[in-house]
């Protein structure tokens, strides 16, 4: 790979189970670095409240949900200061924040941060990033999104001599991603699960999950 990388717009050819992004080369390595798996295996909160005596989480395998680094969506917002610090001690990780009070800091729009949620930031010290590793949630205390920026993430899947595209190709193998669609204006990919979560890699790498309605809750929803 040289030094001097041109960006590549998305591009995909069908493999397998799905599709997944021209690139290849490097997917030993990066799948080897995917903890957790199961890119179609949901996984569902049994608590809604984002306290210290909230009920523990079902495991990502029950609840069916993509798990990236020990957080996913539907788990308590409680659990995941302890989940981020365990990332080692390159990184600082917040407390959990209600959202409604911190709604004024500058870029908390982006973290899809609601009025009256909650939510937990990491910030890694060894590299430079506009954002933080975000997770957030609802009032019930479950998370409903998820977001890793680029930086971040080739320092958690070693992957920063990556072409955006390899690093996506092996994400979808690492993690049981079946298919993954190009983005109608050619910043990304993302891959939409019946099991309540959709995931978006743009070409900067950053990586966005945030619940949508299941299969069977949109089925309901016509009844």
């Amino acid at each position: 790979m040289t030094e001097e990388k041109t960006k590549k717009k998305p591009g995909c050819l069908k493999v397998g189970l799905g599709v997944v992004l021209v690139g290849g080369g490097i997917l030993a390595l990066l799948a080897g670095l995917m903890a957790g798996g199961d890119g179609d295996t949901e996984q569902s909160a049994t608590s809604g409240a984002a306290t210290s005596s909230a009920k523990p989480t079902s495991s990502p395998a029950k609840r069916n949900v993509l798990e990236i680094k020990g957080v996913s969506i539907g788990m308590n917002i409680s659990d995941v200061p302890a989940i981020l610090a365990a990332l080692g001690d390159t990184w600082e990780v917040s407390d959990v924040k209600n959202g409604e009070e911190e709604l004024n800091e500058v870029g908390l729009a982006m973290y899809k941060i609601r009025s009256g949620g909650f939510f937990v930031d990491a910030r890694n010290k060894t590299t430079q990033s506009f954002m933080n590793f975000t997770v957030s949630a609802g009032k019930d205390g479950k998370v409903k999104f998820i977001l890793i920026p680029g930086p971040y993430a080739e320092v958690l899947f070693k992957a920063k001599e990556m072409e955006a595209s390899e690093f996506v190709e092996a994400f979808a193998k690492g993690y049981k991603i079946p298919i993954f669609e190009v983005k109608d204006d050619m910043s990304g990919w993302y891959y939409t699960s019946p099991n309540g979560y959709k995931i978006s890699i743009d070409t900067e790498k950053t990586i966005e999950i945030e619940r949508t309605a299941t299969a069977q809750e949109s089925a309901n929803a016509f009844d």
